[in-house]
């Protein structure tokens, strides 16, 4: 299309090819139900708002099915597993995402394969997660990344797989030991937006932190702007746009990338810290590396006591700037 996009067919054809496909009618297959939406797209012109739609659709037909199977194009599937798994909380069934290097009309298409074996995926009863089926192999979903553009695409460097499907043997093998456990809470999507005013920079000790500074400058601005025009077309109330524009609320996020053993520089820390402050009067919310999940802190193997203060002054007095554990970080404590 116009925006560089693949033209892609319209609703009807993928249930008209599923019929024709002998595979699902094995006994062992589960009967399911296939929901195509009308407006549908190509796979790198996916946006926030369609990972809203599918969190919404899987919460609306939750008590419906044991599972569910989303078939999505491999550009941005990484993307969109990520997004749901941090929507759909509390999860007690299993959501698994899978697509193919060739179109299902392809006779020597990937596709078949990963869309019945994806299918036994999202019936397992133990699992309980947002997965990504590719390649014989289920993963998790916010762990994983394109490492290549073949049909061994996918892969989740920094966690074990959670099973691996046999072409020799029946079946698949479920490591459960790496699968998450059953949540005892209900299944929740408490946030279906995003914020999509996020910027990601590279930075070291000789980076341009006055370049910086006037980007979080800019990105309050738009912030402001947006608001206006949304309450000057009547898409919100007087009071969500005073809510939107408080300053302790952050409407922006840059993602700060560097070398762990950068942070070792203590100029580097101090500018940080100067940034974050900046950043709060803002309302720009900063991440460093923001590379994994699981927020826990790094602190370099042969940290000075300064060092180790000033780390401590960036976390407590400035909330607006946030380091979490990177993916080469080899040490992490508690401050």
């Amino acid at each position: 299309n116009d925006e560089g996009a693949l033209k892609t067919r319209g609703k009807g054809f993928v249930a008209s090819l599923l019929q024709r496909m002998h595979d699902f009618e094995h006994e062992t297959m589960p009967s399911f139900d296939l929901i195509e939406y009308d407006d549908l797209h190509d796979s790198s012109d996916i946006h926030p708002s369609e990972w809203g739609k599918i969190a919404f659709d899987i919460r609306k037909n939750y008590d419906k099915y044991d599972g569910f199977l989303i078939l999505h194009g491999t550009d941005t599937l990484v993307y969109t597993a990520c997004a749901l798994s941090m929507m759909l909380q509390d999860l007690t069934k299993a959501v698994v995402l899978t697509g193919g290097c060739l179109p299902l009309t392809d006779p020597t298409s990937d596709s078949t394969r990963h869309l019945t074996l994806g299918l036994l995926f999202a019936c397992e009863p133990f699992l309980c997660e947002v997965c990504i089926f590719f390649a014989d192999t289920l993963l998790r979903g916010n762990c994983a990344v394109q490492i290549r553009n073949d049909n061994l695409a996918f892969e989740t460097p920094h966690y074990p797989r959670l099973a691996k499907a046999s072409a020799v043997t029946y079946g698949f093998s479920l490591r459960k030991e790496n699968c998450k456990r059953q949540p005892k809470r209900q299944m929740s999507v408490p946030n279906s937006t995003f914020c999509e005013q996020v910027i990601s920079l590279q930075i070291d000790v000789n980076s341009d932190f006055e370049a910086i500074n006037s980007l979080i400058a800019s990105m309050k601005v738009t912030h402001i702007k947006r608001v206006k025009e949304l309450l000057a077309q009547k898409k919100i109330r007087k009071a969500d746009a005073d809510n939107m524009l408080k300053p302790d609320i952050p409407h922006s996020l840059v993602c700060l990338e560097t070398h762990p053993f950068t942070l070792e520089s203590e100029n580097l820390l101090q500018r940080l810290l100067v940034l974050g402050t900046s950043a709060g009067q803002s309302g720009v919310l900063i991440l460093i590396n923001a590379m994994s999940l699981d927020g826990s802190l790094y602190v370099p193997e042969r940290k000075t006591r300064r060092q180790a203060l000033l780390l401590k002054s960036i976390i407590n007095d400035t909330p607006n700037l946030i380091l979490v554990k990177g993916v080469l970080m080899t040490k992490e404590v508690s401050l």
